[in-house]
């Protein structure tokens, strides 16, 4: 079939009238006054200009030409979306959304790898080269840092407990636990005034308790095993491994979106932290620390089960005791496991009933972070 279109060559401003033949294979292009064949487009080349049908009107294109053809012939639009495939819908820019698709695909999923692969493994390898020096000041940073987010991630802007008779049961508290434990920097242990269930550990033996996880124990035997625990996360090195970790993630995404300052990393590595996202295996070992630890203290190792096993059934009410530990799986066994290991020696108290209530209002004096 033939209709009357108007060619443009991609040079002149100028159309000129042409006629346009439908073949078997090709689109040609004559001249209309002279009848000269002027081009002839494959279909498997021909593709609309995007816009579709206005006014009757639709413009034909050769693919990575300039050149263009309108007709308003709706017969050989009809006949030419019969024979080529997907005419109207833009081959070419299918085709250039399909790369653009296809290499944004390959940069999430190299961002990807990166992430939950190349990252973590780097920070393995960096948790042990990194000098217990340097952790010590990574960690007084992040304690810096995590007190000025601290309304962004809590209630309110969290503030260090002070009280001195409260300072001095959990200072006895802790040197009775990690008595004869070698670690590469001392533990610093404080409670913090705010609004959750939580206990968290940072780089260079930095351990904060949040004052709800004490009003929310029952003895002050709970409270040890939570710091049994957490130093187990001390001895391990796992705060720093985590920190890296987010810090490392938030890095990679910071030059995305171009956070220069690193703030980003900064606020999630705290956030990480407050989550105390570890592996089920950093949990385990950690439990595994700390049921030798309580162990070897004379302190009851029974009460850490019966603490896991408060956790699992108050998980599900707003007042829930350490939230944080139940997010972690396997409570039940893991009570099971504490009663297993059991103690081998004799248990005695690890405060005095004054020295517990001492710790208990320990938050009755405060201070700004």
């Amino acid at each position: 079939m033939m209709a009357k279109g108007r060619y443009f060559d991609g040079h002149a401003a100028r159309g000129r009238p042409v006629d346009l033949t439908l073949g078997t294979s090709t689109l040609a292009i004559s001249d209309s006054d002279t009848g000269r064949v002027i081009v002839a487009w494959p279909f498997a080349d021909l593709r609309a200009l995007p816009g579709g049908v206005k006014d009757g009107m639709f413009t034909l294109a050769r693919m990575k030409e300039a050149a263009r053809v309108e007709c308003s012939d709706a017969a050989l639009l009809r006949d030419l979306r019969r024979q080529v495939r997907g005419l109207t819908r833009g081959p070419a820019r299918r085709r250039g959304a399909g790369r653009v698709a296809l290499w944004a695909g390959a940069a999430v999923g190299a961002l990807a790898l990166m992430i939950f692969g190349l990252v973590p493994r780097l920070a393995e390898r960096l948790t042990v080269l990194i000098d217990p020096q340097v952790e010590i000041a990574m960690g007084d940073q992040v304690r810096v840092r995590l007190g000025d987010i601290s309304p962004m991630l809590l209630d309110d802007r969290a503030r260090a407990c002070v009280d001195p008779a409260g300072q001095k049961a959990l200072d006895r508290m802790v040197a009775r636990i990690s008595r004869n434990l070698d670690l590469p920097y001392p533990l610093r242990v404080e409670v913090w005034d705010a609004n959750m269930v939580n206990a968290i550990t940072l780089p260079g033996g930095r351990i904060i308790f949040f004052n709800d996880l004490i009003q929310q124990s029952d003895t002050v035997e709970e409270v040890a095993g939570v710091l049994a625990h957490e130093i187990g996360h001390v001895a391990h090195r796992d705060g720093l491994r985590l920190s890296l970790r987010a810090a490392g993630s938030a890095g990679l995404l910071g030059l995305i979106v171009g956070d220069a300052t690193g703030g980003a990393a900064a606020v999630i590595a705290a956030e990480q932290l407050l989550n105390a996202s570890y592996t089920r295996g950093a949990e385990t070992a950690a439990d595994r620390f700390a049921f030798d630890l309580l162990d070897g203290a004379n302190v009851d190792v029974s009460a850490f089960a019966g603490f896991f096993e408060k956790i699992g059934q108050q998980a599900g009410e707003p007042s829930a005791i350490m939230e944080h530990f139940a997010t972690h799986p396997d409570l039940d066994l893991r009570a099971q496991q504490a009663r297993d290991h059991g103690n081998t020696g004799p248990i005695r108290p690890v405060l005095t009933p004054q020295q517990w209530s001492d710790l208990r209002n320990i938050c009755d004096s405060t201070r700004r972070l």
